[in-house]
């Protein structure tokens, strides 16, 4: 019985550990390859874009592309930079010298996208596209 309360206490104080994490694992972006990379500022999901071609086209690919009400970030910025929702980043080390001004975000998954929250470029402007052939929903 007392390996039991024991498991039982540990289950709890695992959850109780994990839960200010509960908002960034429900955000599931998740990079379909190595090329776009996801880290968590400030609970955040902050996505390192892909290098951009010459043309200045940065295309991201993922299983799966959700943005919860905290928002998310995508890093366009070639030196450190200021964001409104996850504060201070640093550079996107991908991009070597040339930032994206054209972000493709393609969705090569089976499920919709739910993008219940803010999506902030940090660094320089750039238009967004999210594709999705599954369906994208809008609440934020």
């Amino acid at each position: 019985m007392k390996n039991k309360k024991i498991r039982y206490s540990r289950n709890i104080i695992y959850f109780i550990a994990s839960y200010p994490l509960l908002p960034v694992f429900s955000s599931t972006v998740q990079p379909a390859d190595e090329k776009t990379q996801l880290t968590v500022k400030n609970q955040i999901a902050v996505i390192d874009i892909a290098a951009p071609n010459r043309a200045g086209i940065s295309h991201n690919r993922y299983q799966q592309f959700n943005i919860p009400p905290e928002g998310a970030v995508l890093n366009n910025a070639i030196q450190p930079a200021k964001s409104e929702l996850a504060g201070q980043l640093a550079k996107n080390g991908q991009l070597g010298e040339q930032t994206a001004t054209l972000i493709i975000n393609e969705v090569t998954g089976s499920s919709s996208s739910q993008l219940n929250g803010k999506l902030e470029i940090a660094g320089k402007k750039a238009d967004v596209i999210i594709a999705n052939p599954n369906g994208i929903s809008c609440d934020g």
